[in-house]
C-alpha cells in the first residue's frame, strides 16, 4: 500500500519517523491502518484510509505532554480509474493470502509514473477493514466521514518507554 506525496521530502520525513518508532516491521501493531469503505455524502465515490497510533495508545493518551492531540492521518481516496475498485479488491485478496502488506511512500515522477519506495517501507500484519455505515459517530474512525482530505497529521510517531509509539516529539 502506498501513500502518495506531492512533496517527496515530506513523505520521507514522515516514514522515517514511523520507522524509528516501529521499525521496518511493525511487530507489535503500533501503527494502525484502516481501510473504510462506503460513500460519504457530498464526496466522490471512494474509500478512506486512516493511519493512526494503535487504539490501545490512542484511547489511553488523548493528549501529549506538549498539549498536542493524537489523531493520525485520514485520506479519502477517489479512484479516477475504472479499475480502481478492482485494485482495492486485489489488495485485500493479496493481504488475505499473505497475511501482511508493505506501507511505503510513493511519489509521482517527472514522467507522471508513480514510484514506490520500499526502502522507507514498513511491513504491517494488521489491517483493519470496515464499512462506514457500521461506524458509530463517536468512534475515532468516524473521521473518515468528515472533510479531512488535507491528510493532516498532528505529530509524527516517536517510540515510548513501553516500546509502543506515541505521537509528539
Amino acid at each position: 500500500m502506498g501513500l502518495v506525496f506531492g512533496d517527496w521530502s515530506q513523505g520521507v520525513r514522515l516514514f522515517r519517523s514511523w520507522v524509528e518508532a516501529v521499525g521496518h516491521a511493525d511487530e507489535h501493531d503500533d501503527l494502525r491502518v484502516a481501510i473504510i469503505e462506503g460513500d460519504v455524502p457530498g464526496k466522490a465515490p471512494g474509500y478512506s484510509v486512516r493511519i493512526s497510533p494503535s487504539f490501545a495508545d490512542y484511547l489511553h493518551e488523548d493528549q501529549q505532554s506538549d498539549g498536542s492531540e493524537k489523531i493520525g492521518r485520514v485520506r479519502r481516496m477517489h479512484p479516477a480509474l475504472g479499475n480502481a475498485p478492482y485494485m482495492l479488491g486485489r489488495f485485500k485478496d493479496e493481504y488475505e493470502k499473505h497475511g501482511e502488506f508493505m506501507l511505503a511512500p510513493v511519489v509521482t515522477r517527472d514522467d507522471d509514473q508513480l514510484w514506490f519506495n520500499p526502502n522507507q517501507g514498513i511491513i504491517k500484519r494488521e489491517l483493519v477493514l470496515r464499512r462506514l455505515d457500521e461506524i458509530d459517530e463517536h468512534e475515532p474512525d468516524a473521521l473518515a466521514a468528515q472533510s479531512m482530505d488535507d491528510g493532516s497529521l498532528v505529530a509524527p510517531a516517536t517510540p515510548s518507554d513501553s516500546g509502543r509509539p506515541v505521537s509528539g516529539a
